[in-house]
């Protein structure tokens, strides 16, 4: 396959076939894989995201980390830039529906500073083994990834890891991958 709209049909129609328990257990497992990361434990704050119908559930980790005392935040979007910033969180009931019908933190948040202590959670449809991600086609974090100085984690279920990906010059590697195998 080379054409991006072809991938994504392939990986959405798997993630929609997953049963309800399959889809908790593996984002049980990758949140665990993540927790093992050192970039995880020395980060001092975690950008993670609201995860959407399908997305590996990070819900769980991301309340660890607060509880752990890490600073979450997850990101805003702004759809005529296709940019987005991360608002510091504290709870999940602060959010409201926003840009693409995903759950954000209010205006009022404070912004994620920049810190370079920082984990970011990239969600994706599939991964390759280069770091290239295949997403929604927004390029939100393909404009936000070459400003971002700490440690990008690319989240997918093994199933959707796969050799190579297209991609173009702008679309933005992530440094890690993480599978609920690896």
């Amino acid at each position: 396959m080379t054409d991006k709209q072809e991938w994504r049909r392939r990986f959405k129609a798997w993630r929609a076939a997953q049963s309800p328990e399959t889809h908790a257990a593996i984002s049980a497992a990758i949140c665990r894989r993540i927790e093992q990361l050192a970039a995880y434990r020395q980060a001092e704050w975690v950008l993670g995201y609201a995860p959407m119908a399908g997305e590996v559930d990070v819900r769980p980790l991301l309340e660890r980390a607060l509880a752990e005392g890490k600073r979450v935040a997850l990101p805003r979007c702004t759809p005529s830039t296709h940019t987005m910033t991360f608002g510091e969180i504290f709870a999940w009931d602060e959010l409201s529906v926003g840009a693409h019908r995903i759950a954000e933190p209010p205006a009022t948040a404070p912004t994620w500073n920049g810190a370079a202590n920082t984990l970011c959670l990239v969600p994706a449809l599939a991964l390759d083994k280069s770091g290239h991600r295949l997403g929604y086609g927004g390029g939100y974090y393909d404009r936000f990834l070459p400003t971002f100085a700490g440690v990008s984690v690319g989240i997918c279920p093994q199933e959707c890891l796969v050799e190579a990906l297209p991609h173009e010059p702008t679309d933005q590697p992530v440094l890690t991958i993480v599978t609920e195998e690896q």
